[in-house]
């Protein structure tokens, strides 16, 4: 058939490597999914980053793990650089960027005072694990500061605004989960084919593709022909990926 999805990159021993996945590897390659079942494009209108990156889950899929995915998104909590970036023609900014410089500011060393010539006029950022952090609740526990990347659409803004606000309504509201992962996880995720699994779907969902139930079963347990696999994926192994790409569970696992 014409439109029929190509699924000829699609082979299992690619992912062989998942069965000694530790907690580390286990987040960053779940993060990644994450961050691309967020964004919202079509077939027809997805961005040279996104294109590179599906084809080299195509090709090796456990070994991609080092992207920033905090650049993909267009609604983020604000770092004090998005500041810097937003403003930096605007003369009236400088003492706005020394006040929250001041507000970062380590009391003992009072280092970062002159936050807005260090950042601006020398270009370079004074403490990595600090003053470029994110700002989230630094002036306000209930009026955020976001960055808002403007060179997305409008349809993205939308969803990614709506994704952060029930991850904010989450995290003030909702307790951690009480226990770690532990190995038998690892395991578990790795015999429902959690990471085939996303990553089939992803990709059809990328070219305007949605499969059959059966045949997501039929390609993640071939050798399993005597079971409802559509009933497998349907009632286990997809709730069990959605689950896995929540912010809570991914925080524990990178904690």
């Amino acid at each position: 058939m014409k439109n029929e999805f190509d699924l000829s990159w699609f082979d299992l021993s690619k992912y062989d490597a998942v069965k000694d996945f530790d907690a580390d590897e286990w987040q960053s390659h779940l993060k990644l999914r994450q961050v691309l079942k967020r964004l919202q494009f079509k077939s027809h209108d997805l961005p040279s980053y996104v294109v590179e990156i599906l084809r080299e889950i195509q090709r090796q899929p456990v070994s991609i793990r080092s992207y920033d995915l905090i650049e993909w998104l267009a609604v983020t909590d604000a770092t004090y650089m998005d500041f810097i970036r937003a403003n930096k023609n605007n003369p009236n900014s400088k003492d706005l960027y020394n006040l929250l410089g001041f507000l970062l500011t380590n009391e003992d060393t009072g280092k970062m005072g002159k936050s807005y010539e260090l950042s601006v006029h020398q270009g370079r950022m004074i403490d990595s694990d600090g003053f470029y952090s994110r700002l989230e609740q630094v002036i306000s526990s209930s009026e955020s500061i976001l960055s808002v990347d403007l060179g997305f659409s409008d349809e993205q803004i939308t969803n990614d605004f709506n994704r952060w606000l029930k991850e904010k309504r989450m995290q003030m509201g909702n307790t951690p989960r009480p226990k770690m992962f532990t190995s038998n996880d690892f395991d578990k995720w790795n015999s429902y084919k959690i990471l085939p699994y996303l990553d089939l779907t992803i990709i059809a969902s990328f070219s305007d593709k949605k499969l059959p139930w059966q045949l997501i079963g039929n390609l993640l347990f071939p050798d399993e022909i005597e079971i409802a696999l559509n009933e497998k994926v349907r009632r286990t192994v997809k709730p069990l990926a959605d689950s896995l790409l929540e912010e809570e569970n991914l925080t524990v696992l990178r904690g």
